[in-house]
């Protein structure tokens, strides 16, 4: 796999992941919304209990979801500082080529 293929890669992937996190989050910021209007309501324990076991789901997963995004920023700032280092080798051989050449060698 190239540089390009795997920076394009790694910015598909972050873009999913930080859709797929966004989704999660807004789940459940509906669903606690859902709750606060059943408890509001006056509804019995029996019927707020599948909204608080989706609610325990969907933190886990929106959860899950964060630590592969911090994964991935982890992959990301990885392929960053490789690049940085290949550039700033890439420069230094340059400049050795131009300073060799300069001085006749």
């Amino acid at each position: 796999m190239t540089e390009k293929e795997r920076e394009k890669e790694l910015c598909d992937k972050s873009k999913i992941l930080e859709a797929s996190v966004q989704w999660w989050e807004n789940e459940l910021e509906r669903t606690m919304s859902d709750l606060e209007e059943m408890e509001f309501a006056g509804c019995d324990e029996e019927e707020i209990q599948p909204v608080i076991d989706k609610l325990k789901y969907l933190f886990l997963k929106a959860n899950f979801e964060r630590r592969e995004m911090s994964r991935m920023e982890s992959q990301v700032n990885n392929f960053i500082v490789n690049q940085s280092l290949k550039n700033s080798h890439h420069s230094r051989r340059f400049r050795h080529k131009s300073f060799s050449k300069e001085n006749g060698e």
